[in-house]
């Protein structure tokens, strides 16, 4: 007759020993091979630390300019496009990329075939454009692979906003010590030649200097860092905890509205202007009316602390500039200063329907063109829509601000979703300038340029914070926001 189980466990058969449970370690006491690939990856590809290098890295292009190189300022040129191949080929492929991307892929295609262009003035010129096309329009498929933390995040606004700052200070200093601060005349004279005279001011005190250079090497180009100044600074003031911080945000504003009211670019006061309403509206449209009252009181403090500012230096040089914006209708103004050259690129789109071949106008041509081929010269270009009905006809036209009004767009829908204040309010910035970038395709090439290629970054890395675990870029249904 078999054991029964109370049986077995009387006799201890039965009997489950309970095992101790294991003891817990402290992360001090693990190996230290276990934590070497977490501090590898914390300073590998797509870690902070390689954005953080990239936007310094960029400062220094642009500085080095001032400088009077040589050839070498070719290099400095180059790097500071290349840098975001570089980025391209290195960062893993991870995430996804911005929404706009299948546009973004449709603008590189118009400008390849325009390399092929029978008219092209020189191959190496045609190359060069799509190349530059290529690392503009690149960080729409590599600045959504950063992982970043809030920290990360925050230092990169913080380092754009010090950098542009700080090149609206040179600026100031520029206009009250021009013999201290400005470049070698010489070497402004023979960047511009005989244009350098038109760039200059005539102060209060009938002093003549150039508009402030900045950190740039154009008169009135501190301007582009005013711009930023202005509207990084109204956001410092309702993000940032530390009383400092706030201070220097508004203090800044209000130099970067000085430079902009010295530099004389009509249009960028205006883009400046835009870019606070674009933050007032997102922060009512987000329900938060603190900020927008902060945005906009500050807003207030800024545009008029900074004229008064800057008519007690530039005297009527300042508001005689400024009266031109009100003496007509906008559009007659926008007509007499940058509007014929739009209607023109609509007049010849019927000469040129497959383009006139890449790299005929701009800094590729002159860099890399063929002076000697005088059956394709050289073209023209002040504005964008011209540069690329040149490179690739009005199809890349189309593309182009397809990819633009896409890109915007994606930036707008996350801000609005956004449920970290920290990109909401800093995020409203990067919508800002996208908008300004946007409106200033009709006064100047802006996706051909340095500042072009950082409107994306900025996209780019909002969406790396927004979405730090994005699904891969094959997920169907991506993006959601």
């Amino acid at each position: 007759m078999p054991e029964s189980r109370g049986d077995a466990f009387k006799r201890g058969k039965g009997v489950v020993k309970k095992l101790p449970a294991p003891k817990r370690t402290n992360a001090s006491a693990r190996p230290a091979t276990a934590q070497k690939p977490t501090e590898e990856a914390q300073a590998g590809p797509g870690s902070a630390i390689w954005l953080h290098g990239f936007l310094i890295f960029q400062f220094v292009c642009q500085v080095a300019l001032i400088a009077p190189l040589g050839p070498a300022r070719i290099g400095f040129r180059v790097a500071t496009f290349g840098s975001s191949l570089l980025m391209l080929a290195l960062l893993p492929r991870r995430g996804p990329t911005l929404p706009n991307a299948p546009w973004v892929w449709l603008v590189i295609g118009a400008t390849g075939l325009g390399v092929a262009h029978p008219e092209t003035n020189s191959r190496l010129a045609a190359v060069a454009q799509l190349t530059l096309t290529i690392a503009i329009w690149g960080p729409v498929f590599w600045a959504t692979r950063f992982r970043l933390s809030r920290q990360d995040f925050r230092i990169a606004m913080l380092l754009l906003w010090g950098f542009q700052t700080i090149g609206s200070v040179v600026g100031v200093l520029q206009v009250m010590y021009p013999d201290q601060f400005s470049p070698d005349p010489q070497f402004v004279q023979s960047m511009l030649g005989e244009m350098a005279e038109g760039l200059k001011i005539e102060l209060a005190n009938g002093e003549r200097v150039w508009r402030p250079f900045g950190l740039t090497d154009t008169p009135g180009g501190a301007a582009n860092s005013g711009m930023f100044a202005v509207l990084a600074g109204l956001v410092m003031i309702t993000t940032e905890r530390s009383l400092a911080l706030r201070l220097a945000g508004i203090v800044g504003a209000v130099v970067g509205m000085f430079c902009l009211y010295l530099c004389q670019i009509r249009s960028l006061v205006v883009l400046t202007a835009v870019g606070v309403v674009v933050s007032l509206v997102l922060a009512v449209v987000r329900g938060r009316m603190v900020q927008a009252a902060w945005i906009g009181g500050g807003a207030a403090v800024v545009v008029v602390g900074g004229f008064a500012w800057a008519t007690t230096v530039g005297g009527a040089a300042v508001t005689d500039r400024l009266e031109t914006l009100t003496e007509d209708r906008a559009d007659q103004v926008y007509y007499s200063n940058r509007g014929h050259f739009l209607e023109r690129t609509f007049e010849e789109v019927p000469e040129y329907p497959l383009g006139a071949g890449a790299g005929r106008w701009g800094m590729m041509m002159g860099y890399f063109g063929d002076p000697m081929n005088i059956a394709s010269p050289g073209l023209w270009a002040e504005i964008q829509p011209t540069g690329w009905l040149y490179d690739g006809g009005p199809l890349l036209i189309f593309a182009g601000y397809g990819a633009a009004l896409a890109g915007c767009w994606a930036s707008v829908r996350v801000v609005l979703r956004a449920k970290e204040r920290l990109v909401s309010e800093w995020g409203g910035l990067i919508v800002a300038l996208n908008v300004a970038a946007l409106v200033n395709t009709l006064s100047y090439p802006v996706f051909a340029s340095q500042s072009g290629m950082m409107c994306w970054v900025l996209t780019g890395v909002l969406y790396a914070r927004a979405f730090p675990g994005a699904p891969d870029r094959s997920t169907p249904g991506w993006p959601a926001a």
